[in-house]
């Protein structure tokens, strides 16, 4: 009799466990692909940047060069003078030029890690859950079916950021919206032209 229980219960949480409903999360195919990885020239887009209360609006060139597979990002003024250039290459971002106008050294980085976020190939270490990646810089990743990000949320000590990609329109996003906390600095990004 005890060996018949005995054989019963085996038997029954082998069952139980091959018939359990819990999703098995796999790691096989969670290739984030980067929200600009669509571009395959140049994506024009109108930026509105609030900043302890104070508004600004200009405009952001995104340049791709498939040559060497990196991209220069100008920063403009509405008029057309250039604010400030950056240059992305190897997953690294630098400031290339700054006019008088936008000498801040905070603000130069805050933005160059606010644009690095959207350029990066992130390597994603963990999966949080069927839609939600996590890597080891402490970023976390939600995507649509095609794996391009909707949101990515950054965190940090003092400054976190979460970046909202709701749309893409050609593989590139429609509407980029940035909001920091820790400081009070929002940008966000729509969208005008792509070539």
């Amino acid at each position: 009799m005890r060996y018949c229980l005995i054989a019963f219960l085996l038997a029954s949480s082998i069952l139980l466990s091959s018939c359990s409903t819990s999703k098995q999360l796999s790691n096989q195919s969670n290739a984030i692909a980067s929200p600009l990885a669509g571009l395959s020239k140049t994506a024009l887009y109108k930026v509105n940047i609030k900043v302890y209360g104070d508004f600004f609006s200009g405009l952001v060139l995104f340049k791709y060069n498939a040559d060497k597979h990196d991209y220069n990002i100008v920063f403009l003024t509405e008029v057309g003078l250039t604010l400030c250039e950056f240059y992305w290459v190897n997953n690294s971002i630098e400031v290339r030029n700054a006019s008088s106008l936008f000498q801040s050294k905070m603000a130069q980085k805050t933005i160059a890690q606010d644009f690095g976020l959207l350029l990066n190939h992130p390597e994603v270490r963990k999966q949080l859950s069927e839609l939600e990646y996590k890597n080891n810089d402490n970023v976390r990743y939600t995507v649509n079916d095609q794996m391009k990000p909707l949101k990515i949320k950054k965190k940090q000590l003092i400054n976190g950021v979460v970046v909202n990609l709701p749309s893409y329109k050609n593989g590139v996003p429609e509407h980029i919206e940035f909001k920091h906390r820790g400081i009070k600095f929002s940008m966000s990004l729509s969208l005008l032209k792509q070539n």
